[in-house]
């Protein structure tokens, strides 16, 4: 019986160690969305794959298909983004980003318009440096593409748009309430600015080469992370193992502003 072959695009998102010499590879390809495939002795000195298989990389694969794990047969490195793995903030904001999309993909759902932003973010995170406004841009986009934006700018039962200096957000509505309709409410909330809420419009908004032109402010930062955080996760179901690690370069480098300021 002969073996099927196919090629795709893919992002390796995730590997895990297979007998002695082998690996699996997690990867998130745009026709077949996320693929569990086996490179057999890819961990031997010897292998043609050595070097080419790493995490975060773009790359352009020949896949044969299998009963249980389809195998990698070639692969042609299209972008390694070297970058994210030479930088251990640049790494932990990627490995989030990339749990977050592992998350959010099924096998064989294509999803061309979640790929393209994914290379995008990979590039913005390797070569920027404002990471915090990154992550922000990626949270906010990948809510858009999972058809999850949150409503910022009226509020989510009546419609009316706000006229005051801030708004409710619930994240189980996905959106703001006006102080009328926020009465009923009892919890699961945050109060927001409406300066945030402008961030965030803009933000959504936004193509990549204009970003370093927004300058939000730590109360900006501070709202828009607690809303995207958590409507992604609400809305995953997910556990995100890195966010420890990310949040530790947050708040060391909110420390280090403070100390200057002070």
């Amino acid at each position: 019986m002969a073996i099927s072959l196919y090629k795709t695009d893919a992002v390796i998102l995730r590997t895990r160690n297979l007998g002695e010499a082998d690996r699996i590879f997690i990867l998130f390809s745009p026709l077949y969305g996320k693929i569990d495939a086996v490179a057999k002795g890819v961990r031997k000195p010897s292998s043609k794959f050595s070097g080419s298989l790493e995490v975060f990389s773009h790359v352009y694969l020949m896949l044969s298909e299998g009963k249980s794990m389809d195998g990698i047969s070639q692969v042609e490195v299209s972008n390694p983004h070297y970058g994210l793995r030479e930088d251990l903030k640049k790494l932990t904001c990627a490995s989030y980003f990339i749990e977050l999309v592992e998350h959010s993909i099924l096998p064989g759902q294509e999803n061309i318009e979640l790929f393209s932003m994914v290379l995008s973010v990979l590039s913005l995170l390797e070569y920027e440096d404002n990471m915090e406004l990154i992550l922000r841009y990626m949270e906010l986009q990948l809510l858009a593409v999972l058809g999850l934006s949150p409503v910022l700018d009226r509020c989510q039962k009546c419609g009316d748009f706000s006229d005051g200096q801030t708004m409710k957000f619930y994240i189980s509505l996905g959106g703001t309430l006006c102080q009328k309709c926020a009465a009923r409410e009892l919890s699961g909330y945050i109060v927001v600015s409406m300066e945030t809420v402008t961030f965030l419009g803009k933000l959504e908004r936004i193509i990549p080469v204009n970003l370093r032109n927004l300058h939000p402010s730590s109360r900006n930062y501070r709202e828009s992370r607690w809303i995207l955080r958590h409507l992604l996760f609400y809305h995953l179901g997910k556990n995100i193992k890195s966010i420890e690690m990310l949040d530790s370069f947050i708040k060391a480098g909110e420390n280090e502003e403070q100390n200057f300021r002070t």
